[in-house]
């Protein structure tokens, strides 16, 4: 069961590790429509399985790394895209749509994790 556990938890963090912020803002850019945030949703899944298997290591370290990789991106676009965004910097873009993405993940797992919960004290034993 723990082998299984680890697995779940480096499989979900290498799908967290996509850079979907980088994917929104680009798509947004280049078609002009705002199909590119519903990437935004994947995560959502998997921020539920987590907390079904009361793993938190995919949440965290799935996010750092997919904010890392797509402020990474975002900083080799220059400044092609500086004023699209505007009033706000696609770098700042990017930390609002993680930090709501991240609050929005942390209330799906959290409600997986205590359904799960109250799932496993009402098993007879």
């Amino acid at each position: 069961m723990q082998t299984r556990r680890m697995m779940f938890a480096l499989a979900a963090t290498l799908v967290y590790a996509a850079p979907y912020g980088f994917f929104a803002l680009y798509l947004d850019w280049t078609t002009g429509t705002m199909i590119g945030y519903l990437g935004l949703l994947a995560p959502l899944a998997i921020a539920y399985a987590s907390g079904r298997v009361k793993t938190l290591t995919p949440l965290v370290l799935g996010n750092v790394l997919s904010y890392a990789i797509s402020y990474y991106e975002i900083g080799r676009m220059g400044d092609e895209w500086a004023g699209y965004f505007s009033p706000l910097a696609p770098e700042t873009l990017l930390i609002v749509l993680t930090l709501f993405g991240v609050l929005i993940q942390a209330l799906i797992w959290l409600s997986a994790w205590s359904r799960e919960k109250v799932k496993q004290t009402k098993m007879p034993s």
